[in-house]
Protein backbone atom coordinates (compact mmCIF):
# COMPACT_ATOMS: atom_id res chain seq x y z
CA UNK A 1 0.00 0.00 0.00
CA UNK A 2 1.36 3.37 -1.12
CA UNK A 3 2.09 5.70 1.85
CA UNK A 4 -0.42 8.27 0.47
CA UNK A 5 -3.09 5.43 1.34
CA UNK A 6 -2.15 3.98 4.42
CA UNK A 7 -2.38 7.60 5.38
CA UNK A 8 -5.66 8.50 3.99
CA UNK A 9 -7.12 4.44 5.50
CA UNK A 10 -5.11 5.36 9.08
CA UNK A 11 -7.33 8.84 8.82
CA UNK A 12 -10.75 7.20 7.35
CA UNK A 13 -10.49 4.17 9.82
CA UNK A 14 -9.70 6.74 13.31
CA UNK A 15 -12.79 8.81 12.62
CA UNK A 16 -15.09 6.12 12.12
CA UNK A 17 -14.30 5.44 15.68
CA UNK A 18 -11.57 2.38 15.47
CA UNK A 19 -9.07 2.46 17.99
CA UNK A 20 -6.18 0.65 16.62
CA UNK A 21 -4.73 0.51 13.35
CA UNK A 22 -1.88 -1.58 12.24
CA UNK A 23 -0.02 -1.61 9.17
CA UNK A 24 3.02 -3.32 7.98
CA UNK A 25 5.65 -0.63 7.61
CA UNK A 26 9.22 -1.42 5.89
CA UNK A 27 12.26 -2.14 8.11
CA UNK A 28 14.13 1.24 7.49
CA UNK A 29 17.63 0.67 6.98
CA UNK A 30 19.61 2.84 8.72
CA UNK A 31 22.34 4.36 6.09
CA UNK A 32 25.98 5.88 7.24
CA UNK A 33 28.03 7.90 5.23
CA UNK A 34 30.97 7.35 3.64
CA UNK A 35 33.39 10.85 2.70
CA UNK A 36 35.80 10.64 -0.48
CA UNK A 37 38.46 13.04 -0.67
CA UNK A 38 40.60 13.20 -3.54
CA UNK A 39 43.75 15.35 -4.09
CA UNK A 40 42.78 18.01 -6.20
CA UNK A 41 42.89 21.48 -7.05
CA UNK A 42 39.87 23.66 -6.20
CA UNK A 43 36.73 21.73 -6.36
CA UNK A 44 38.23 19.38 -9.41
CA UNK A 45 39.70 15.92 -8.18
CA UNK A 46 42.84 14.58 -9.67
CA UNK A 47 40.93 11.65 -10.24
CA UNK A 48 38.13 9.42 -10.36
CA UNK A 49 36.91 7.18 -7.64
CA UNK A 50 34.15 4.58 -8.32
CA UNK A 51 32.20 1.64 -6.34
CA UNK A 52 29.04 -0.30 -6.95
CA UNK A 53 28.17 2.14 -10.09
CA UNK A 54 28.82 5.26 -8.25
CA UNK A 55 31.66 7.59 -8.77
CA UNK A 56 33.25 11.00 -7.39
CA UNK A 57 35.66 13.28 -9.36
CA UNK A 58 35.24 15.97 -7.17
CA UNK A 59 37.52 16.49 -4.18
CA UNK A 60 35.28 15.70 -1.98
CA UNK A 61 32.02 13.47 -2.17
CA UNK A 62 29.41 12.01 0.25
CA UNK A 63 27.93 9.08 -0.06
CA UNK A 64 24.71 7.08 2.06
CA UNK A 65 25.40 3.21 2.52
CA UNK A 66 24.34 0.52 4.54
CA UNK A 67 26.72 -0.40 7.43
CA UNK A 68 28.35 -3.13 6.83
CA UNK A 69 27.72 -3.91 3.35
CA UNK A 70 31.55 -4.88 1.60
CA UNK A 71 32.56 -2.16 -0.58
CA UNK A 72 35.16 -2.54 -3.27
CA UNK A 73 36.58 0.85 -4.57
CA UNK A 74 38.39 1.91 -7.72
CA UNK A 75 40.75 4.82 -8.66
CA UNK A 76 41.36 6.17 -12.27
CA UNK A 77 43.91 9.07 -12.52
CA UNK A 78 42.59 12.14 -14.37
CA UNK A 79 46.19 12.50 -15.96
CA UNK A 80 48.54 9.65 -15.03
CA UNK A 81 51.74 11.67 -16.13
CA UNK A 82 51.08 14.55 -14.47
CA UNK A 83 49.05 13.46 -10.89
CA UNK A 84 49.59 9.38 -10.61
CA UNK A 85 47.81 7.65 -7.83
CA UNK A 86 49.85 7.23 -4.99
CA UNK A 87 47.90 5.37 -2.15
CA UNK A 88 44.38 5.60 -0.15
CA UNK A 89 44.56 6.78 3.14
CA UNK A 90 41.57 4.98 5.21
CA UNK A 91 39.65 5.31 7.80
CA UNK A 92 42.26 4.48 11.10
CA UNK A 93 44.56 5.97 9.25
CA UNK A 94 46.25 2.87 7.16
CA UNK A 95 47.89 3.63 4.01
CA UNK A 96 47.06 1.00 0.90
CA UNK A 97 49.40 1.27 -1.92
CA UNK A 98 47.41 -0.43 -4.26
CA UNK A 99 44.64 0.73 -7.46
CA UNK A 100 41.86 -0.57 -5.77
CA UNK A 101 40.70 -1.72 -1.99
CA UNK A 102 38.23 -3.34 -0.35
CA UNK A 103 36.94 -2.60 2.84
CA UNK A 104 33.38 -2.50 5.07
CA UNK A 105 32.02 0.74 6.52
CA UNK A 106 30.60 0.09 9.90
CA UNK A 107 30.08 3.78 10.62
CA UNK A 108 29.92 7.72 9.14
CA UNK A 109 33.98 7.70 7.68
CA UNK A 110 36.12 9.16 5.66
CA UNK A 111 38.88 7.54 2.99
CA UNK A 112 41.11 9.81 0.85
CA UNK A 113 42.64 8.93 -3.04
CA UNK A 114 45.80 10.69 -2.72
CA UNK A 115 47.77 11.44 -5.85
CA UNK A 116 51.00 13.29 -6.03
CA UNK A 117 51.51 17.05 -7.34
Amino acid sequence: MHAGRLVAATVLALSLGATTVSAAQPAAHPKVTLTILISGSGQKGWGVVTFKKKHCSLTACGFRVRPGVLLHLRERPANQSKHPFRYWQLPGGKKVHKKAVTLKIRRNSALSAVYRK
